[in-house]
């Protein structure tokens, strides 16, 4: 499928939540507004609606740069909880605020305790900087509070279904057991710079199986102008009708451990299995590890999360049509293609030192020096507009764009080094001309050490033997003066 790194609303309730959260943030980002919309309502109907045998709780990761908005989740689903539990509002629900879990996680023994002891045991936990959650996860000497945490989170994902539960637990001090918990829906939204992410996440993360279960939604735009109109935004009279409808049958079908299956069309159900075709094809054609564990759980995630669209369309007559299953398996394959992209491109991952890798970002950072207008490079070009126009890339340009980079700086001959190695690399491998300062001086008026690309000259001994075997008009010229043809071995 067509690969689109915009974000588009879904349709329904989950669309109408996530416009509200996105009228009322101070710093408006769709996928901010969307992440939180999916979200909140995973946390409310993960164990009340089940398909395909299984509940449909999220684990979820906004990933946004600093100062976007991604406060926005938290203040926007706050907003709405406060009116579905104020007394005084037309649309309150007793209990709505149970659907809200805990701001961290500890540990997995305190985590059981806190699924144990709700009733019943549904809700969303909202955790910022969860991409430093994830490392502490991963590391080789995480401590035994830390991996029982992993556990608790790897098992909860698949035990909202109806008919399955997480076991009773015993531990030395017996105010610590906990009992069986019958079908916890956990869903999590976590919050982390790109930055962050990039920098933590290896292999070793992804084979843990965690992050595999997370559908990531990922901004890396700039930082929106404030809305001035954010403090005085309303939610809808009608959403609120119809998310306090869903509310209430949650809470009273999680009481009664009632369970509505979600239907699918016959369109719908074939379009996901294509999916889950085309994961197959991935798996088996891929020698990535990497590659196999994400594209492993690829049908699954989007049968979860159409059939959560198919809930906020009709929560008394769910069913998963075209539309749904569309929206779901666009936001899987991006997902998942990106983050396939990141270990490949060195953005993430352990090919730190990898000389190819090392040279294709100086080559990326090159190329998008040149394409970009010289009012959008800032203060990092360090050169001059008639420079830029003569298609010429500082070295401080370079350096800025890819010295902290973690392929770079991670690497044990220093970032320094690496960085001047890939450079060179690409001059050896003609891709790329160094241009002394004094060059440069002479052709713009300033000295800066410089490149441009390497251009073809066709004035050459192979050119010419080329022109005469195809144009000449005696060919047995050439042959039989091998004397006069170009010995590459020569050069």
């Amino acid at each position: 499928m067509q690969d689109k790194d915009e974000v588009q609303p879904p349709s329904g309730l989950v669309g109408e939540v996530a416009k509200f959260i996105y009228e009322a943030a101070h710093r408006q980002v769709p996928e901010v507004a969307i992440a939180g919309a999916l979200a909140l309502i995973a946390g409310i109907v993960g164990r009340a609606f089940n398909i395909s045998g299984t509940g449909l709780n999220h684990y979820i990761m906004l990933l946004a740069p600093t100062g976007t908005g991604k406060e926005a989740i938290n203040s926007g689903i706050s907003k709405l909880i406060g009116v579905l539990t104020d007394i005084t509002s037309p649309h309150f629900v007793s209990n709505a605020d149970k659907f809200i879990g805990p701001a961290d996680m500890a540990s997995g023994q305190g985590l059981l305790r806190d699924l144990s002891s709700r009733q019943p045991p549904c809700y969303v936990a909202i955790v910022g900087e969860f991409t430093l959650k994830l490392k502490q996860l991963a590391k080789p000497n995480a401590s035994s509070a830390e991996m029982a945490l992993l556990r608790v989170l790897l098992d909860a994902y698949n035990k909202s279904g109806s008919g399955q539960f997480i076991g009773a637990t015993v531990y030395s001090n017996t105010a610590n057991n906990t009992g069986r918990i019958d079908m916890p829906a956990l869903s999590i939204i976590g919050e982390g710079t790109n930055d962050t992410f990039n920098d933590v996440v290896d292999e070793h993360m992804i084979a843990n199986g965690l992050l595999a279960r997370f559908n990531i939604i990922e901004y890396s735009g700039p930082r929106p102008r404030r809305n001035r109109n954010a403090p005085f935004a309303m939610p809808d009279a009608h959403m609120m009708t119809r998310l306090a409808a869903l509310v209430k049958k949650c809470v009273s079908d999680n009481l009664a451990n009632r369970v509505t299956v979600v239907g699918i069309e016959h369109d719908a159900e074939a379009f996901l299995d294509a999916l889950d075709e085309y994961a197959d094809d991935q798996i088996n054609a891929s020698g990535s590890p990497v590659t196999k564990h994400l594209w492993n759980r690829a049908h699954k995630k989007a049968l979860k999360l159409s059939a959560l669209l198919a809930v906020g369309c009709d929560h008394d007559r769910p069913v998963v049509t075209l539309e749904h299953a569309t929206w779901a398996r666009q936001q899987v394959e991006r997902d998942i293609r990106r983050l396939i992209s990141k270990f490949e491109e060195g953005d993430v991952g352990s090919a730190v030192g990898d000389a190819m890798l090392q040279q294709t970002k100086v080559l990326k950072a090159f190329n998008e020096c040149l394409a970009k207008p010289f009012d959008q490079l800032g203060q990092i070009y360090g050169g001059t507009i008639e420079m830029h126009a003569a298609g010429i890339v500082t070295h401080k340009y370079i350096f800025n764009r890819c010295n902290n980079l973690k392929i770079f700086r991670e690497d044990r001959r220093t970032s320094k080094f690496a960085l001047e190695a890939a450079i060179q690399g690409l001059i050896d491998n003609g891709e790329i001309v160094r241009r002394p300062g004094h060059q440069v001086e002479r052709g713009c008026g300033r000295s800066f050490l410089s490149y441009t690309r390497a251009k073809y000259n066709p004035d050459n001994d192979i050119e010419r033997i080329k022109a005469q075997l195809f144009f000449g008009d005696d060919f047995s010229t050439v042959f039989d003066k091998k004397e006069q043809v170009f010995d590459v071995r020569s050069v």
